[in-house]
């Protein structure tokens, strides 16, 4: 509540006065000794709650007082006979003077050289009198500064005409205009800094675009060539084929191929288990590329070259396409004793499950090691496949490890204190037992030294690209290539 109401009592008679809570004290004594009929020039009052004075100059909000509190009123005698200090303010000067407490307003400020002739207006604490009031000549200073007191400072402000308010208001309007037009020109050159920059950007984009698009033309260009230099090579070397061909050459297999002209056929994929036990026979060489392989032509210094600054180029970031589930898996088990078992799943592998595999893999161990070792992936962080049975009806191509078509697992004992050295996989039944040696990966790489080499190929190949030298050193006799290349 911001009003309060207040039960005053004197000489056995009792008013109610309902007043603001930011009310001063002496502003209610001056209201209660005018109610009473009791004169404020000649005597002062003072207020008591629960028979203690409050201090006047306080409003009264700050003290205990609450709504219909009871305050009694006591009056004394006017003592006019002391000196106040006066601070008189007057438009930001100030001048102090020592003034008796019996002086009236008009006096006081007639002591202090004031013109009154204008409209003005005085604060003394609380007190507001303006000259038009005429309260000027009624009200004295020790009415309103009491002894204990001994100063006060009083605010004088001059009213200022209607024609003096037209002006400041004029110019109040006048600078809210310059800054509302400040604000309008700095938002335009905001707007035309900020179109300039987009400007800009978009004809940076253009250009960078049109490098792009060149870019690409060129790479596009340089393609069809190389194309149409592969196609012109083919159909060169169909050509001699065709014409040259010799009575011994192989190009499909058939009944009629020997040892000394070997042909290298992959054998068909088959869902039968295949077991490959460690050859004790001494391993096949490893085939050696010649060194005529390692030297470069000039078409394929051309490509190189292509690749190096289209890597240079950026790319527009493309969203990754979903991985396409495996259309066979080929799964290879390696166990402590170097033997490779290989289980391939051909058919319906969107609905092979991991328990499906378990199961293929114990069917062919030995009773003593089922349930008694662990898979896990045969690459780093070498994943333990754990088996559980919700593991178990899990598809293989929902799980991470098995988004591949080759897989490789190892096969481990899950006590190492075992030192069991194996064998761990029946070699009888539904598996196929071969050696290491057999693997189509050995296979190819002990023939691949044997297999036929056209050189009526090779020689037409050489004969194109020193045919493309030659026309390329005509119509650019500047261009060199670096020393390290090396040609046929």
């Amino acid at each position: 509540m911001s009003s309060i109401t207040l039960s005053i009592t004197y000489n056995g008679s009792t008013k109610k006065f309902t007043t603001s809570k930011a009310t001063a004290i002496s502003q209610l004594i001056s209201e209660a000794l005018s109610n009473f009929g009791i004169s404020k020039d000649e005597y002062t009052g003072t207020l008591s709650y629960n028979s203690k004075p409050i201090d006047s100059s306080l409003p009264i909000r700050l003290t205990p007082l609450l709504n219909n509190s009871k305050l009694t009123l006591s009056v004394t005698k006017l003592d006019l006979d002391f000196d106040v200090n006066v601070k008189l303010l007057v438009d930001g000067t100030s001048s102090i003077k020592k003034c008796g407490a019996g002086l009236t307003i008009r006096e006081l400020l007639e002591s202090f050289s004031v013109d009154l002739t204008k409209e003005c207006e005085v604060r003394i604490l609380d007190l507001q009198l303006t000259s038009s009031s005429g309260k000027f000549d009624s009200v004295k200073l020790g009415s309103v500064v009491n002894k204990k007191l001994g100063s006060v400072v009083i605010r004088l402000n001059y009213q200022k005409s209607t024609s003096e308010k037209e002006r400041i208001h004029n110019e109040q309007q006048e600078a809210v205009k310059l800054q509302l037009e400040g604000e309008r020109r700095r938002k335009l050159e905001d707007a035309e800094r900020r179109r300039q920059e987009e400007e800009e950007k978009e004809k940076s984009e253009n250009i960078l675009k049109e490098q792009e698009k060149a870019q690409e033309q060129e790479e596009l260009d340089e393609q069809i060539g190389n194309t149409k230099k592969e196609q012109f090579q083919e159909s060169r070397s169909v050509d001699q084929k065709q014409e040259y061909k010799p009575a011994d050459s192989v190009s499909t297999p058939s009944k009629d191929s020997t040892p000394n002209n070997p042909v290298y056929i992959e054998e068909p994929l088959a869902e039968t288990p295949q077991l490959y036990i460690p050859s004790q026979t001494a391993r096949p060489t490893t085939y050696e590329n010649p060194d005529e392989d390692y030297e470069m032509t000039l078409g394929q210094a051309k490509a190189y070259h292509s690749i190096i600054k289209a890597s240079a180029i950026k790319k527009k970031k493309t969203s990754p396409t979903p991985a396409s589930l495996p259309s066979k898996y080929l799964i290879r088990v390696k166990f402590p004793d170097s033997s490779i078992l290989q289980i391939n799943f051909l058919e319906d592998v969107h609905l092979v499950k991991f328990g499906q595999l378990v199961k293929r893999i114990e069917d062919l161990l030995y009773p003593n090691f089922i349930d008694a070792y662990n898979l896990k992936v045969g690459y780093p962080p070498f994943t333990v496949l754990g088996q559980s049975f919700d593991l178990n009806n899990k598809l293989l191509h929902e799980m991470p490890d098995f988004r591949s078509e080759r897989i490789t697992l190892i096969w481990e004992l899950i006590k190492n204190d075992l030192n069991i050295s194996g064998p761990y996989v029946k070699s009888g039944g539904e598996v196929t037992v071969r050696a290491t040696t057999e693997m189509p990966e050995q296979i190819l790489e002990s023939v691949r030294g044997k297999l036929p080499d056209d050189e009526r190929e090779k020689k037409l190949v050489k004969e194109v690209d020193q045919a493309d030298d030659r026309s390329g050193s005509k119509s650019k006799k500047s261009t060199k290539l670096p020393k390290w290349l090396k040609f046929k």
